[in-house]
């Protein structure tokens, strides 16, 4: 079953991304970055399909981490989020010439799927006003399956370990700010998250904790913005031999347009680290969102 934490590598201290991604019905997007709270009720769909860098053409085209996602105001004060991921693998894999030595058997023919940790927790609604911060703050509860299957789900985003991590589970919290003026949005997030566990073995253990971060930039009019985005992540408390070692950082690029109250996204994220880039040299990821008739 491959690592939850991330691998560990130094990575840049200073990083940009570009993405392009369109307004939705209900607030500006993001895609590492979790969304504003939404007026409301909102659904999505989300698919990450990674490109392995010397095996590219082992791995199945519907292969990768699938989310679906729903979001709802229930009071002035506060949004649901509900979140199911999923990831599917089909990897048949080919020795190469330059292959040195026999292939590793626990990436040859995985044909299987996997059910990921199911979130749910509570989101703030911010007051009205270009100015806006808002909390997130919920629990990924230890619903992920032990297997091959989630090998797809894992190496989408290794920034992310609280989605395919198994028998684990994780506390997440999150603040998040963003400044919106005409033609131009602003939107940042920092946040915490303690993953433990759940075995009998780790009884005892403290757990994890890992810091996740990011930064985003979007501009444009009418049904098309274009976003500029950096999202990474932490580790708190381990003590590599680095202090850079700690961190894992993407960059992406997409684009989005709204069609109604539906508003889908395609894009392309790279990874900044040089062990992620060894497995992984880029994600197609796409998503869709969908503003439902009378949520708000």
């Amino acid at each position: 079953m491959p690592q939850a934490n991330p691998p560990r590598t130094t990575v840049p201290t200073l990083t940009i991304a570009l993405v392009f991604l369109c307004a939705a019905p209900v607030a500006a997007q993001t895609l590492e970055l979790t969304p504003p709270p939404p007026d409301e009720a909102r659904l999505s769909f989300g698919f990450q399909h990674p490109s392995l860098d010397e095996f590219r053409d082992a791995l199945g085209a519907t292969s990768g981490a699938y989310e679906l996602s729903f979001a709802a105001p229930i009071n002035e004060r506060f949004v649901l989020l509900a979140r199911i991921p999923y990831s599917r693998t089909s990897l048949d894999f080919d020795v190469p010439d330059w292959w040195d030595g026999p292939p590793p058997p626990e990436l040859m023919d995985i044909d299987g799927s996997s059910l990921g940790n199911v979130f749910l927790g509570l989101q703030s609604r911010p007051a009205p006003g270009d100015r806006r911060t808002w909390t997130t703050f919920g629990l990924f509860m230890p619903t992920g399956d032990d297997d091959m299957g989630a090998f797809a789900g894992v190496v989408a985003d290794p920034t992310r370990p609280e989605r395919f991590s198994p028998e684990t589970m994780t506390l997440f919290g999150e603040y998040a700010w963003r400044h919106a003026a005409p033609g131009l949005t602003m939107q940042g997030a920092v946040g915490l998250q303690l993953q433990m566990v759940m075995l009998d073995d780790y009884a005892g253990d403290p757990g994890e904790m890992f810091l996740h971060y990011g930064q985003a930039v979007s501009w444009g009019t009418g049904d098309a913005r274009l976003i500029a985005e950096f999202s990474g992540l932490m580790v708190v408390t381990e003590q590599p031999d680095e202090f850079g070692d700690r961190f894992l950082n993407n960059i992406a690029l997409g684009l989005g347009w709204r069609l109604g109250r539906l508003t889908p996204t395609a894009y392309y994220r790279w990874p900044l680290n040089e062990s992620v880039q060894n497995l992984v040299n880029s994600v197609f990821g796409l998503r869709l969102d969908y503003a439902l008739p009378g949520g708000g």
